[in-house]
């Protein structure tokens, strides 16, 4: 018998499984809103590196998805805003 699990509840199973830095990534994106890589980095003061890695194993997990495309002022470039997969 099989039994559907509420979404939150498979996100809370799939963070549990995940390392504590995609934790860290995700409760940031969670309590932020969407976000852009570098806003990550400057909230979680770690290396722009780091967070892609992580972000991306996020959305290889079906937890976070790309939630639109911003022009960052400081540079004039387009910037992937990353949103939680409702």
């Amino acid at each position: 018998m099989h039994t559907r699990m509420r979404q939150t509840s498979l996100v809370s199973y799939r963070m549990n499984k995940g390392n504590t830095c995609e934790q860290r990534a995700y409760e940031i994106i969670a309590t932020h809103g969407p976000l852009t890589d570098s806003d990550i980095a400057k909230l979680l003061r770690w290396e722009i590196n780091r967070v892609t890695g992580r972000r991306n194993s996020l959305v290889r997990q079906g937890i976070v998805k790309k939630a639109g495309t911003i022009i960052k002022p400081d540079t004039n470039r387009p910037a992937c805003l990353w949103g939680l997969d409702n």
